[in-house]
């Protein structure tokens, strides 16, 4: 979002600029807003976060069923990764559990907020507290847990001072061998390419059905978990520290063709 800061910061934002031999944008509505504010086109570059792949890793079968015991779920199983804030979208995917036909499912929510006791109330009422597992995971052990969810669904909402400026459980979820399902806020699109399926932000019934495609179509479901995994590489730590080295080097060596 092109935000407007007030003095004293607007004059830092531009002292800045008149001396920076480059910049960097996280992504490409982040880009596209510098340009916005006046930052040199030919100065700056995209370059995003990096998810180690080395860590998230698709699980075993095995694996995977002894992660969804120990939550004491049965797959399989949908899962949420984030903070349980209306802005991630939790009640969108709620109602859009509501109206899933599929004859069994299991749904983690890996975070914690606002909203966990909205969700716990939510499954007691409609008979699913055996159903949905909440867990606040310490990022470390992130990789095992994500890798035990069959379909990963992110729902974030615009709201008027935010929307999503890149989505890097995306890519962990990529990484892991999860199919995704993502809303169209923000950055999201651009982050997910052809890996994944879009589906307009408060539009639940399209949630509610592209959840019962992955649940009830094997050969969609693994189309996805492929181009996920190749999606994944292009964010890998050793891609994007190799542009990070290049665009360094290039701003070296356009200082000295100036000096």
């Amino acid at each position: 979002m092109n935000k407007r800061y007030p003095p004293p910061f607007n004059w830092f934002e531009k002292s800045v600029l008149r001396h920076a031999s480059g910049w960097i944008a996280g992504a490409s509505l982040v880009h596209e807003q510098m340009l916005n504010r006046g930052y040199s086109a030919p100065a700056g570059t995209i370059l995003n976060l990096a998810v180690d792949t080395s860590t998230f890793r698709p699980l075993t079968a095995e694996q995977k069923s002894q992660v969804q015991q120990s939550l004491g779920l049965q797959g399989p199983v949908i899962g949420f990764n984030g903070r349980l804030e209306t802005d991630k979208g939790v009640e969108i995917l709620l109602a859009a559990l509501e109206k899933i036909k599929h004859r069994s499912w299991s749904c983690f929510f890996m975070g914690s907020g606002r909203l966990e006791v909205r969700i716990r109330q939510w499954a007691q009422s409609h008979g699913l507290k055996d159903r949905i597992a909440i867990k606040l995971i310490p990022h470390s052990e992130v990789p095992s847990y994500q890798g035990a969810m069959d379909i990963m669904v992110a729902p974030s909402q615009t709201m008027p001072n935010w929307k999503e400026q890149f989505g890097r459980m995306l890519i962990e979820a990529f990484a892991a061998g999860v199919p995704v399902i993502a809303s169209d806020s923000g950055e999201i699109p651009f982050t997910v390419g052809d890996a994944g399926i879009i589906v307009p932000e408060r539009d639940v019934n399209q949630y509610a059905q592209a959840i019962e495609c992955l649940l009830d179509d094997d050969q969609k479901r693994n189309s996805l978990i492929g181009k996920g995994l190749q999606r994944a590489e292009h964010f890998s730590v050793d891609q994007t520290a190799e542009r990070y080295k290049r665009f360094y080097r290039e701003l070296a060596s356009r200082e000295k063709d100036r000096s």
